[in-house]
């Protein structure tokens, strides 16, 4: 079993899919990044951190994980500045 390790919760769409899932985008400070989807039940909050094992999403209700490719230097630095309120502020909003 893998250690969990912190994600941040980059963007989460404003829609679902035809499943009723929500996507979100989780970034690892290395620049690991996933999509996984969630009921709203499950659904994460953007800007939240969660301790998550990429070989078991389903910890926290995530569905369908997607490995991609590493996050932009750009991004990182946004998303993982101290106090970052912007919060990937380009992206406004995600569609599945």
């Amino acid at each position: 079993m893998q250690d969990p390790r912190p994600f941040k919760v980059a963007a989460v769409s404003v829609n679902t899919n035809s499943f009723g899932l929500f996507q979100h985008v989780l970034i690892h400070e290395s620049g690991e990044a996933w999509t996984a989807c969630a009921s709203q039940l499950n659904k994460k909050e953007k800007g939240s951190t969660i301790q998550l094992a990429t070989n078991n999403f389903a910890t926290h209700g995530f569905e369908i994980p997607h490995r991609l490719p590493a996050a932009p230097e750009k991004v990182l630095t946004e998303l993982f500045a101290a106090n970052s309120i912007a919060l990937l502020g380009s992206v406004e909003r995600l569609e599945i």
